[in-house]
């Protein structure tokens, strides 16, 4: 099944390993000149660790595909949620490549929580900023079924746009500085 791939990482964040990487060619250069036995070996293993260290720390990424949506990292809080019929997968599209992933619960499966029927629709099942822009989230609408048409169709700069399509309701709404995308599904995948 194929599968949408979202990274959260800046990658600045890995120019970290530059300096890191530098000084581990410099003790792999002057290796040989090392008077010990053991050379530069725990040096050269030890800055090697970190630089994994630091990719394996930062990296993280949101998985989406038919049926659920989630976290990835080793280091990250590795949330998961189920996408199914009447839930709502909310694209949220700010300034500088910032999208914001979030599934928020139909308004059926809120009556099932007695506590919470006052916040029907609102509650939160799954967020995370991840990294991109209109053409991130036009690879997510034809994910759930938008022909190119259709895609572009929703994308177009209008205050406010909403269709009905097969298996996903899109409605698509300019405010302020961010633009929000809101696809209800109205049908399991």
């Amino acid at each position: 099944m194929k599968k949408i791939f979202l990274f959260s990482t800046r990658l600045r964040v890995f120019l970290t390993e530059i300096p890191l990487l530098v000084l581990l060619g410099i003790v792999i250069s002057v290796h040989d000149s090392a008077p010990t036995v053991v050379k530069f070996y725990p040096l050269e293993i030890l800055i090697g660790g970190v630089c994994v260290f630091i990719v394996i720390y930062f990296f993280r990424a949101v998985l989406i595909s038919k049926d659920e949506i989630r976290q990835l990292g080793r280091f990250s809080s590795r949330d998961r949620a189920t996408i199914e019929e009447g839930k709502t997968l909310v694209l949220t599209l700010a300034a500088k490549r910032h999208l914001t992933v979030e599934l928020y619960e139909s308004d059926e499966g809120a009556a099932a929580l007695p506590f919470a029927s006052e916040y029907a629709g609102r509650i939160n099942l799954f967020r995370e900023r991840t990294l991109g822009d209109r053409k991130t989230v036009r690879k997510i609408l034809l994910y759930f079924g938008l022909s190119c048409e259709q895609a572009d169709g929703i994308l177009e700069k209008l205050p406010k746009k909403e269709a009905e399509f097969e298996s996903v309701a899109v409605r698509a709404e300019q405010k302020h500085d961010v633009t929000l995308f809101f696809i209800r599904m109205l049908e399991t995948l």
